[in-house]
């Protein structure tokens, strides 16, 4: 996507440098379709598709009269998203905030994950809580993200069972063993569902142990994470500040984040493809 003088820049939520050349809504799925699933495990795609809960955020996003504010820690979280992102030895990014946030979270994950797929070449994996409350069960999101990796790599699909399961556990082992085969994807974990948060942070913690495996973690936690001292090193956290009073100037502040540390995550996205290859 193209903003003024021919500068690429995401499609940010009210981002008055994006909104004029933006996508509308009925944008085509980027990661990969579910229509070449084979038939013999139909029963592994969720109710609802991933392409079909980004839009429906990215809807509720710009139908707001102006989008909720930037943190006031900006600088220090695109600083930490930089070093996720260019470290190999950072494999996991985790966004703290309280459960009252969860729309800014649910914002910054959504921009975060577009801005990846429109400035790389890295597939993203991703859940996103949905904008209208509906409350999404741990088998739900499970599936949606096994779906998606088989969608973009299909060779996964003989890793999936015949039989149809909805046990969580058979689930959570069938999740983190795909997962850990999606080599050279983004995988953004964002959740109102504190007891899959849990569950996909061990799954991350345990993917992650084996430095080998090139796929990098971000989640958003609505509670304390409780990180053990292994992941010391491997795991960049940064919390998400109350909401704080608008002002006129945190758009302006916003755009000029974008522009001025995306091209040192862009070349640090390219340099990093380069390592992980």
């Amino acid at each position: 996507m193209l903003g003024k003088e021919g500068t690429v820049c995401p499609s940010a939520p009210s981002n008055p440098v994006c909104d004029s050349t933006g996508k509308g809504d009925t944008e085509e799925p980027r990661n990969g379709t579910t229509s070449g699933i084979n038939q013999s495990i139909d029963w592994i795609k969720p109710s609802k598709g991933h392409e079909e809960r980004f839009l429906e955020c990215k809807s509720f996003t710009r139908r707001r009269p102006s989008w909720d504010n930037w943190p006031s820690n900006a600088n220090i979280l695109f600083n930490t998203l930089q070093r996720w992102i260019s470290n190999p030895k950072s494999c996991l990014l985790t966004l703290e905030a309280r459960p009252v946030d969860s729309k800014r979270a649910r914002d910054i994950s959504l921009e975060i994950i577009d801005f990846i797929r429109l400035n790389s070449q890295f597939h993203v994996i991703y859940t996103l809580s949905s904008p209208t409350g509906e409350n999404d069960t741990t088998v739900d999101i499970l599936k949606n993200l096994v779906t998606q990796a088989i969608s973009i790599l299909p060779n996964l699909q003989s890793l999936i069972p015949q039989q149809s399961t909805d046990n969580e556990d058979q689930l959570l082992d069938l999740t983190n063993n795909i997962l850990r085969q999606s080599k050279n994807c983004f995988i953004v974990l964002e959740t109102t569902n504190t007891n899959c948060a849990d569950q996909l942070l061990r799954i991350c913690l345990d993917i992650i142990q084996d430095r080998n495996i090139p796929v990098k973690f971000m989640l958003v936690t609505y509670q304390r994470s409780q990180l053990d001292g292994k992941s010391k090193g491997i795991v960049e956290s940064v919390n998400l500040p109350p909401s704080q009073p608008r002002n006129g100037r945190t758009v302006g502040k916003r755009q000029v984040l974008w522009r001025r540390l995306k091209p040192q995550i862009l070349d640090s996205q390219a340099s990093g493809k380069r390592r992980i290859s």
